[in-house]
């Protein structure tokens, strides 16, 4: 039986932001990151439909920027101002 007080490691959010997932900074900037529902759905193991349902609370506001140390927001932000480091290429994964 589970214990209600530990995550489950299989969860979306976990398997997002877990760090035997991948590891993000949190789900909004999973979120505005990736917006294939089928890519995310097929990296990550689940089905499309669960995906939908995280995707439309972050959508709806559900989740924000926990502005962690290690935020892909900020990381994202100072590239598109600063340009990358000399020899790397911007890749937008976003269309």
């Amino acid at each position: 039986m589970h214990n209600v007080n530990t995550p489950n490691p299989y969860s979306v959010p976990n398997l997002i932001t877990g760090k035997n997932g991948l590891n993000y900074c949190c789900m909004f900037g999973f979120f505005s990151i990736y917006k294939k529902t089928s890519q995310i759905a097929l990296r990550l193991g689940v089905d499309p439909r669960t995906i939908r349902v995280y995707k439309a609370k972050f959508k709806e506001g559900e989740y924000e920027c926990e502005k962690r140390d290690c935020c892909l927001k900020k990381a994202i932000t100072e590239i598109k101002l600063t340009g990358l480091p000399k020899g790397l290429k911007y890749v937008d994964t976003t269309k």
